[in-house]
C-alpha cells in the first residue's frame, strides 16, 4: 500500500524543515531535510533490509540517489519494518542533482 502524500507535508523544528518524499510503509521511506541556518540540505533513505533495489518501488530512489555523496550508513532494528530491520543511508544533496 502507497500512501500518497501531499506536496505540502512538511515538519518544521526551528532549525530543520523535513519533508517527506517517499512512503511505502514497512518498506521504504525518503525524506528531504534543510537547516535553516546555513541552508544546506541532506537526502535520508530509510529502507526495509528485505527490499531488493531491483523493485520498481525503489525506481524514484535511484533516481533521486544518482549522482549524490553518501554521508552515513546505519544499521537498525526496527519491528515496524519489514523483516525487522532496515537500513539508513543519508546522502549530501550539495554533491549533486538528486531531488532539487
Amino acid at each position: 500500500m502507497t500512501i500518497e502524500l501531499p506536496d505540502y507535508l512538511v515538519t518544521k523544528d526551528g532549525e530543520h524543515v523535513t519533508e517527506m518524499l517517499i512512503a511505502e510503509p514497512c518498506w521504504l521511506y525518503m525524506w528531504k531535510t534543510t537547516n535553516l541556518e546555513d541552508g544546506l540540505s541532506w537526502l535520508t533513505v530509510y529502507r526495509s533490509m528485505r527490499l531488493v533495489e531491483t523493485w520498481s518501488m525503489y525506481g524514484p530512489v535511484e533516481d533521486a540517489i544518482r549522482g549524490l555523496t553518501q554521508i552515513s550508513t546505519e544499521t537498525i532494528h526496527d519491528h515496524m519494518m519489514m523483516g525487522y530491520s532496515a537500513e539508513a543511508v543519508v546522502y549530501d544533496l550539495q554533491t549533486g542533482s538528486g531531488t532539487e
